[in-house]
């Protein structure tokens, strides 16, 4: 395991060096031009294999826009178009309004970051920050300069003349961030770029890539399969299965108003309750019956979605940090606890509904008094239920 303690200056001395050679940060800013990214109709086939429908979005300037969904679901294909890497079979790539569909990768203006780094082990750390502007026909007397610069960007400006495999793994991942910021790209591509590290250096990194984007202000296009990756670092997350993007819109809005069941059950933990559409009341809510207890609940819809048909069969969605579990009886659903597992800043319960239904609630003051295989009660507010039609 990386030791966290490594990525940090040794002592005060390291902290001051490190402090006086940071370049200005607005100089970079300045150029690194954010610029809008369009997809427009994009579609893909290998063989008989559909890999991307029909697809378009439109990237804002300077956002950290995240790819999020399982393997096989199109994103990474989706990134190598935008890169230049693949040709769509039809549909439009453009960035700032400016058609580059047949325009090739290293005229793009883009940078990129691999999972697996892709770092040459012959080449030293400069020299591998080097390669891009060396590709380019920088002359050496002016690529040190730029190359140092981005190294003390981010934190490696002592370690210049060493070799990739001198370097922990947070440590080459800034290396290839440096070898892709070097040249000024316009926009910035991740493809899932920490899938290599460990859980506690992920997490660290996590922030430390994400401040770094604000700072320079980059649009930036993150793949990924991990829903805590794309909520901790994305202004925005677009959501895809099956070479389409489901659901697309802010971390928070989207883990509280997920579209539909895949959204809910991908992004998060959900509980689903089964039951059928009994129509509105007055304010507008859609009424669930429960099918466990042939209750009456209510929820929301999520946005986007108008209609929920009177007799449609339904799930009601609510998070488990949303349920209440009480061992007094109350409004709610009846169920036994069946386990009850620490995780440290919370609590996880596992309960049988019954009719084969589990939910999971989550709590960070467990009530003691509750015993495994007592019976309790769960409820949750209204307004934290949504109601997902398909």
């Amino acid at each position: 395991m990386h030791s966290l303690a490594s990525e940090l200056p040794s002592g005060p001395s390291d902290i001051q060096a490190s402090t006086a050679a940071q370049p200005s940060v607005e100089q970079i800013r300045s150029d690194l031009p954010a610029k809008s990214v369009s997809l427009i109709g994009i579609t893909k086939h290998y063989g008989g294999n559909v890999v991307l429908k029909p697809l378009s979005l439109e990237i804002r300037p300077g956002e950290l826009l995240a790819l999020l969904g399982p393997s096989g679901c199109g994103k990474t294909t989706t990134l190598r178009v935008l890169a230049g890497f693949v040709s769509p079979d039809s549909g439009t790539v453009r960035l700032d309004g400016e058609d580059v569909t047949d325009v090739p990768p290293n005229l793009r203006g883009l940078g990129m970051v691999f999972q697996s780094y892709s770092l040459f082990p012959h080449m030293t750390v400069l020299e591998n920050v080097a390669f891009g502007l060396r590709m380019r026909g920088v002359p050496a007397s002016r690529r040190t300069a730029p190359v140092r610069e981005m190294l003390e960007l981010v934190r490696l400006g002592d370690y210049a003349d060493r070799y990739p495999s001198q370097l922990s793994g947070g440590q080459q991942q800034r290396v290839a961030l440096a070898r892709a910021l070097v040249t000024r790209p316009s926009v910035l591509l991740l493809d899932e770029p920490l899938g290599a590290l460990d859980k506690n250096l992920r997490e660290r990194m996590q922030f430390e890539i994400r401040a770094l984007q604000r700072s320079l202000g980059i649009t930036t296009v993150l793949v990924t399969h991990d829903q805590e990756e794309a909520m901790t670092m994305s202004d925005r997350i677009a959501v895809m299965s099956g070479g389409e993007i489901i659901q697309i819109g802010e971390p928070a809005s989207i883990y509280a108003r997920p579209k539909n069941r895949f959204v809910s059950e991908f992004l998060g933990t959900s509980n689903l309750l089964e039951g059928t559409c009994m129509g509105r009341d007055p304010q507008g809510r859609v009424l669930v019956r429960l099918d466990l207890n042939g209750r009456i609940n209510a929820g929301s819809l999520p946005p986007g979605v108008d209609d929920c048909p009177e007799g449609a069969r339904v799930a009601l969605a609510v998070r488990p940090e949303h349920l209440v579990v009480q061992a007094s009886p109350s409004f709610g659903v009846e169920c036994v606890l069946e386990s009850r597992i620490f995780r440290g800043s919370y609590c996880v319960y596992e309960l049988q509904a019954g009719a084969g239904t589990k939910l999971i609630a989550f709590t960070q003051v467990p009530d003691e008094s509750i015993g495994i295989g007592d019976q309790v009660q769960v409820s949750w507010q209204v307004e934290q239920a949504v109601v997902l039609v398909d």
